[in-house]
């Protein structure tokens, strides 16, 4: 399973905007500078739209959204609930 290009997007962005190239999926992306409390905010809103998923508060921990390969990860688990 891959995520979405509009998540895939959004870090994207935020990577070149950093001038931080090429991206690895194991890329620390809030010890980067690519995420922050706003784009974590966009970032579960499209998985919740796009997906389906409901991200509970109490599931909002940096480590599930640290890196590419993580949100993966959590998205796999949310689907398997």
């Amino acid at each position: 399973m891959a995520l979405p290009t509009s998540i895939l997007n959004l870090i994207s962005a935020r990577a070149d905007e950093l001038g931080i190239s090429p991206l690895d999926p194991e890329t620390d992306l809030f010890q980067s500078g690519i995420l922050d409390s706003f784009a974590l905010a966009a970032l579960i809103s499209i998985i919740e739209d796009e997906l389906g998923l409901t991200i509970p508060d109490s599931e909002v921990d940096e480590n599930k959204f640290r890196s590419i390969a993580s949100i993966l990860e959590y998205v796999k688990e949310l689907r398997s609930k």
